[in-house]
């Protein structure tokens, strides 16, 4: 008897086996083998796509189901045969385990967990010299949630970051975070200085709204592109002029940045 013309197509990995009553059914469906899977970590999230950092789209398959899949994450994917002419969708099938992880609390009763970002090595806390309302509480929330992580078996690297460096002068929180923090690095910006270089390692900005995330993103990164807004002079707090996290590349790292929080508890 002739062998079907696709029987080194068909896939005997366990991952693709039909479950239930047809579970010894081949299946019809042309699949590629898992050695054909090629790695790639996701640098932007929206309405269930994924952009890789090599520049193609992913979606996810049945493999990795409902698992919630952030910028950060390492996966693997397989070229889709149903994929656009261009050839720039794929389909991951794989969620690699992750290395870090930056989670908060959210919800009135802090029940539900929202991820931020994943396998990042080092944190900069962004706060400004113009916040009237500065709270030591909301940047040791964030340093409870990452100071017994490790990436690549090194602990996570807390830095502060300080903007709006030249107003210091008359909004005197700089030297109460320096007090708060002493034990901590602590970068100034300001408007003229250039962005210090980070080693080959994945590095997460977060902060208040209107701290100043973007507009530092924007001098590291020209073609960001990422929205500004001023603060607001009644409540000193900023609007949310970043609505989805993102990375993006800088010199031989990438730089994550995130939607401003008015407030962070650590899980």
């Amino acid at each position: 008897m002739a062998l079907d013309k696709y029987e080194h197509y068909y896939d005997e990995v366990e991952n693709f086996a039909r479950k239930g009553k047809t579970l010894n059914r081949r299946r019809s469906k042309i699949r590629q083998l898992n050695s054909n899977l090629e790695s790639a970590f996701v640098i932007s999230v929206a309405r269930g796509r994924y952009i890789l950092n090599n520049g193609l789209m992913g979606r996810t398959s049945r493999e990795v189901g409902a698992k919630k899949i952030v910028v950060g994450d390492k996966i693997k994917y397989i070229k889709s045969f149903n994929a656009n002419v261009d050839n720039t969708l794929v389909q991951i099938t794989q969620l690699e385990p992750r290395e870090s992880v930056l989670q908060r609390q959210t919800g009135k009763n802090a029940v539900n967990v929202k991820t931020v970002a994943a396998n990042f090595a080092s944190v900069i806390i962004l706060e400004s010299l113009d916040n009237k309302r500065y709270s030591k509480d909301f940047i040791q929330q964030i340093i409870n949630s990452l100071e017994t992580q490790k990436f690549d078996g090194e602990s996570i690297k807390i830095i502060i970051g300080l903007t709006k460096c030249d107003l210091e002068d008359k909004y005197l929180v700089g030297e109460k975070i320096k007090k708060d923090f002493f034990n901590f690095p602590i970068l100034e910006f300001s408007k003229d200085e250039n962005l210090p270089f980070f080693p080959d390692f994945v590095t997460v900005f977060i902060g208040h709204s209107g701290v100043g995330k973007s507009s530092l993103l924007n001098r590291y990164v020209p073609n960001a592109f990422q929205k500004m807004a001023e603060v607001n002079q009644t409540t000193n707090q900023g609007r949310h002029t970043t609505s989805a996290v993102r990375a993006f590349p800088y010199k031989k790292t990438w730089l994550i940045d995130t939607p401003g929080v008015r407030s962070f508890q650590a899980i």
